[in-house]
């Protein structure tokens, strides 16, 4: 599977979409071979990857235990609505 874009809004640091689109093709339709994400600390790289894995698998894997699993169940409430991606 290769992503051609990625837009994320009201997940974590993207409060927006404008702030949280990624194009990831050469011309508007090849997706590209290789894709490097590099920021600094702070600037959204995990929120980047949680929100990817939560779209696929509505779940982050990393707060799946005891301790974060009510954030996580109020989180999905306040970002998920059914039947909408």
């Amino acid at each position: 599977m290769k992503i051609k874009k990625v837009e994320i809004e009201a997940f974590r640091a993207y409060k927006y979409k404008a702030e949280g689109t990624f194009d990831f093709t050469t011309d508007g339709e090849t997706p590209c071979g290789f894709v490097s994400i590099y920021a600094p600390n702070g600037f959204g790289k995990s929120s980047f990857y949680d929100a990817v894995e939560w779209a696929l698998t509505n779940n982050v894997h990393r707060y799946i235990n005891e301790a974060h699993k009510r954030s996580n169940e109020a989180a999905a409430k306040g970002t998920k609505q059914d039947g909408v991606p």
